[in-house]
């Protein structure tokens, strides 16, 4: 049957006055319900529940910085994403061990998270402090053990450091610890993967590893130094039309401005990159120049050099640096 009421077709005239009355009263009797739903739901989350307030959490108040500018902070810092995902079932049994919602939060994953950004007179700072499981600080905390090597030091030029970036992890231990790692992030993940199969395979990658040898070569603790801004002449290839709209091809040339950075990270001399050197020379992708290297690279805005010295393997855009 079809509704012929004014109000009704004046209200939805857009469906050129043809109206299912079933389907419109069903309609409004959905919205009915979601509107009930909706009110019912904020009010047990906002009024019945006043402790789910960030402002009554103890970590929270803790947390806060008068001096910071902003601070973020959660428990569970994963958590909300893992509960935005609410389809993905197969994938529960793992996330909650990694993202802390399940019953191994509090061995494994992330417990909370706190960042704090400082507004100072010449520069901007953030901070942030991970909370962990116990297991995973454990395990974390061998992984971390290895210091920077102060050597690095002996290479910064403070007088250009725009900023830098640097890390220092055990590789060893890292990759000792893959096996152990790699169940414990994805053993019940699902699509007929289990915990078993995930171990046997971080076991056997482990046993087809050198630990030793790669931690040799690549030792764990490296600086990424952003040494200041230079101008590079890049050739590129453009095109000039007639008024026929025939092509021609003319090379150009434009000045870029591009960071120079210079990379360090401990390493022993080894046989591996040695290999890898002669076979570049071969190939005519490195060149040598005196003691360091350079790397080319086709249509590249700048060149790259590298060269390895008192354990230190050095990459650099900046002629001067290497030099």
């Amino acid at each position: 049957t079809t509704n012929t009421d004014s109000s009704y077709i004046k209200e939805n005239k857009t469906y050129n006055g043809i109206y299912n009355d079933t389907y419109y009263k069903d309609s409004q009797i959905k919205k009915q319900l979601t509107a009930i739903w909706t009110d019912a739901f904020t009010k047990n989350l906002f009024i019945k529940n006043p402790q789910l307030s960030i402002a009554s959490d103890n970590d929270y108040l803790r947390s806060v910085d008068e001096n910071a500018a902003a601070v973020f902070w959660t428990k569970n810092p994963m958590g909300l994403y893992y509960s935005a995902l609410p389809y993905y079932a197969p994938y529960s049994g793992s996330m909650s061990r990694i993202l802390g919602t399940g019953g191994m939060a509090n061995n494994y994953g992330y417990e909370r998270i706190v960042a704090k950004v400082f507004t100072e007179e010449k520069q901007l700072r953030i901070t942030t402090d991970i909370e962990m499981g116990k297991e995973y600080a454990e395990l974390f905390s061998k992984i971390y053990k290895r210091k920077l090597n102060k050597n690095f030091f002996k290479y910064m030029n403070t007088d250009s450091l725009l900023g830098y970036m640097a890390w220092s992890l055990d590789t060893k231990t890292y990759l000792e610890e893959f096996p152990k790692l790699l169940e414990s992030a994805y053993g019940n993940i699902g699509l007929g993967v289990n915990a078993d199969e995930l171990s046997l395979a971080g076991e056997f990658i482990s046993l087809l590893l050198d630990e030793e040898a790669i931690s040799n070569m690549i030792k764990g603790d490296a600086i990424i130094l952003f040494n200041g801004i230079s101008q590079h002449e890049n050739t590129y290839t453009d095109y000039e039309y007639d008024d026929n709209f025939n092509s021609k091809e003319i090379q150009k040339t434009k000045k870029e401005s591009i960071p120079d950075f210079t990379m360090m990270f401990s390493s022993e001399e080894n046989t591996l990159i040695k290999k890898l050197i002669s076979y570049g020379i071969k190939k005519e992708t490195v060149k040598m120049n005196g003691v360091f290297y350079e790397l080319s690279i086709p249509k590249s805005p700048f060149q790259l050099f590298f060269m390895q010295k008192n354990g230190i393997f050095f990459f650099t855009n900046s002629l001067p640096e290497v030099q």
